[in-house]
């Protein structure tokens, strides 16, 4: 009885997992192209990475509590 229970895991971990991965990577590619990506986004994305810089930066250096 125990055999017969491995063929279905074995079934479920090779297909079932594998489209749950390819659900996901679609996901993926569905919302990576649907980004906002006129100017006004890229400079509210330059602001934030700078914001985070510096946040991190004074962090090293003392300045604000971790």
């Amino acid at each position: 009885m125990a055999e017969d229970a491995s063929g279905w895991l074995w079934l479920f971990m090779t297909v079932g997992l594998a489209g749950v991965l390819a659900a996901a990577l679609a996901y993926g590619l569905v919302m990576w192209r649907r980004r906002p990506k006129g100017p006004v986004a890229e400079q509210a994305r330059e602001q934030s990475t700078e914001r985070v810089y510096d946040e991190t930066e004074r962090q090293q250096r003392g300045d604000l509590p971790s």
